[in-house]
């Protein structure tokens, strides 16, 4: 061991001791308890900031400058910025909250090798958390529905609902409630959450290292997403894929509003499109229809938690922006609750699983580095399926047609409308009738589009035309990803973008499929 590690140990083991020695009078009767009285915080508070004027704990930060600023992650020549990485470890690492509940330890070896690993790690594990508002998965056992007890467990993700005390621990509350109060989540109201959890490893920022990312300058980027949904961007491209229906998103049989008649011909239950004239008929004879818009469910924000010992934990999110709803019954008290646009029974779930564990686990990097204009669609696809209807209907329905335009479009294509129209029916139709109704739908999406993008307002359009949107467009891409296994699976190179538009031009795209013609 060298002279200045020795040095170190011997600085580290002192401080460790006078904190051991100075908490454990003060503490508190219970074992690891939850919340410290207001009383109890302050005086802890009060302790740590006397035991980190101590000329020790002034001592153990120079040995510690000393013997990690030559580490090339490290950089800071600043004496306050090694003060705040120790005070931060002795923090984030419990010890001190430990110790003021006399749970502390006397293992300063075990202790002083975690403070080396802290200023000795070049990443860090951070755990990212997206809520999925409006989601709920149940299941029936002995004839009751209850909320769904497994996560569904992908590649490289979950989905998965926490307890309380699973977000307590995930988030690091304790600590933060005396040390960190900005950084205290609300677990009470998350744990009604269903979650997109993604572990990842990150670079640790060194002390005094400021990092800025200069590769993007004099760059025009695209980005279809929010940037906070980066770690999640893979995820979301299978998830949008599903036919997500929510509730009250059906026929209703009130005397609002008509079927429009262009639209005529056009069904879909929630399997999929489907095009049954006689359908849409015999609706006309019995009952007038209205119609809800279609929308996804929403990502308000994300949470992260990380096990860097060094920074502040990350700040938590505000939950006010989670929409809720109140139940009760007549003479008793409401109880608030999060609104709920997607039950998915056990059937429902197992089809959600099934399509992003198999289906679709064709949908990775390596996948979209071979087809950029696949991933192009899919950010679009994530755009629309994030677009409020209520508030920008016209967006949804652009960034809808534009996901088709970058699977079906040609610059050289004159009309385009025509061109896409006819790939696009090839492409979905399973005979000459199918193909005929999706193409002249989709010349109607793109009126509306034309109409829109000229500088008209939104004309009060009937809301099928967004689902119409919707699903044409996911069924697209569903093809495309299709296309892609049947592909590797068969050992065959994919198909660039131009050889599959071709095929489509030529009507032998089935044999892109590796169909018998």
């Amino acid at each position: 061991m060298s002279q200045t590690r020795l040095q170190l140990l011997r600085y580290f083991q002192e401080y460790a001791s006078i904190v051991y020695a100075s908490l454990s009078r003060l503490t508190v009767r219970e074992s690891r308890i939850t919340h410290l009285t207001p009383a109890q915080r302050a005086r802890l508070l009060e302790a740590v900031e006397w035991l980190e004027s101590q000329p020790v704990f002034r001592e153990l930060v120079g040995a510690t400058w000393d013997a990690y600023r030559d580490e090339k992650h490290h950089s800071s020549k600043f004496y306050i910025r090694w003060e705040s990485a120790v005070k931060n470890f002795f923090r984030r690492s419990g010890f001190y909250l430990n110790c003021f509940e006399g749970a502390g330890t006397s293992d300063w070896v075990g202790l002083f090798q975690k403070y080396e690993q802290a200023f000795q790690a070049c990443e860090a594990l951070i755990t990212y958390l997206l809520p999925l508002e409006g989601v709920q998965l149940v299941e029936f056992r002995d004839g009751v529905i209850y909320l769904r007890r497994d996560p569904i467990e992908c590649d490289s993700f979950t989905i998965k609902r926490y307890s309380k005390e699973e977000l307590e621990e995930l988030s690091g509350n304790r600590v933060n409630r005396t040390f960190y109060p900005q950084c205290v989540w609300d677990t009470e109201r998350l744990s009604h959450y269903w979650y997109l959890v993604v572990g990842s490893r990150k670079p640790v920022t060194g002390i005094g290292k400021v990092i800025i990312d200069f590769t993007g300058l004099n760059k025009i980027k695209r980005r279809s997403a929010p940037g906070w949904l980066a770690p999640f961007q893979m995820v979301l491209y299978r998830l949008v894929l599903y036919d997500w229906i929510p509730d009250g998103f059906q026929l209703h049989r009130e005397l609002i509003g008509t079927w429009p008649r262009e639209l005529e011909g056009f069904c879909w239950p929630a399997t999929g499109i489907r095009f049954s004239v006689d359908s849409v008929e015999r609706f006309e004879k019995e009952q007038y229809l209205s119609w809800v818009p279609w929308y996804g469910f929403r990502l308000p924000f994300r949470l992260e938690c990380d096990d860097e010992l060094l920074h502040e934990p990350p700040v938590a999110q505000g939950t006010s922006v989670l929409e809720m709803e109140f139940h009760g019954e007549l003479g008793v008290e409401e109880v608030e609750w999060p609104a709920i646009w997607f039950e998915l029974g056990e059937k429902a779930t197992a089809e959600l699983a099934r399509l992003i564990n198999k289906d679709l686990s064709i949908i990775d990097t390596e996948l979209l580095e071979q087809w950029p204009f696949f991933q192009r669609a899919l950010e679009y696809l994530l755009k629309a399926f994030l677009t409020d209807p209520d508030k920008a209907p016209a967006e949804q329905l652009l960034w809808h047609v534009t996901t088709l335009e970058a699977l079906l479009g040609r610059k050289e294509d004159k009309p385009i409308v025509g061109a896409i129209a006819r790939r696009l029916g090839r492409l979905l139709g399973i005979n000459a009738r199918e193909r005929d109704r999706v193409g002249y739908h989709f010349r109607k999406l793109y009126e509306i589009r034309s109409d829109l993008v000229h500088g008209n307002p939104w004309k009060d359009y009937s809301t099928l035309y967004l689902y119409l949107a919707r699903n044409l467009a996911r069924q697209a891409c569903l093809r495309y990803a299709e296309l892609a296994t049947s592909c590797i699976q068969k050992g065959r190179p994919l198909p660039n973008r131009d050889q599959i538009i071709t095929a489509l031009d030529e009507g032998w795209f089935d044999e892109l499929l590796g169909k018998e013609p």
